[in-house]
């Protein structure tokens, strides 16, 4: 990249949403962003609104994210190994095929989310709401849901006992 090139966060629609002068891709980008906007968007739960980013196959290894607007974005085939999203906003977010391994989805809103196929291996979802996500054969293995919300939430027959594991809960 040149000193006269900017990377670009866009929308599914193509809507320039945030441009960079200095980053050398999306990930530096994204929190640039983050850090330049934190506390000046005010919401009442969220402050940087990335609303139906398009963030598909990218590279987000160790992005911080916490208390940012995702609503309706799209990490399809994303790795987003040890992200942290804490407290965001994922209401809609398509996480199909992505990797979630060891990330922080604590808190976060996920109602409606697509998890399909995604690798959630040792991620954590504690008192987060997933109602009326999609978790069809994803990697549930070592996944923890203590307090989550999972009300509706789509799943395989074979996920179940997963579930109750990641949710610690003790059946008898």
């Amino acid at each position: 990249m040149t000193s006269a090139e900017t990377m670009k966060i866009k929308s599914k629609s193509g809507e320039v949403l945030f441009e960079s002068k200095t980053a050398k891709n999306i990930k530096e980008a994204l929190e640039e962003a983050v850090k330049k906007y934190n506390n000046q968007w005010i919401d009442t739960n969220t402050n940087v609104k990335f609303r139906n980013a398009c963030f598909k196959n990218e590279d987000l290894e160790n992005v911080e994210v916490v208390d940012v607007d995702f609503t309706g974005a799209n990490f399809e085939n994303a790795n987003l190994r040890n992200a942290n999203f804490g407290g965001a906003n994922l209401k809609g977010a398509d996480f199909e095929n992505a990797n979630l391994k060891n990330s922080n989805f604590s808190n976060t809103f996920l109602m409606n989310a697509n998890l399909r196929n995604a690798n959630l291996w040792n991620a954590v979802f504690d008192s987060a709401n997933l109602f009326n996500a999609n978790l069809e054969n994803a990697n549930i293995i070592n996944t923890r849901l203590v307090y989550a919300n999972v009300e509706n939430v789509k799943i395989l027959e074979n996920q179940k006992d997963d579930i109750i594991k990641a949710m610690e809960i003790k059946v008898k």
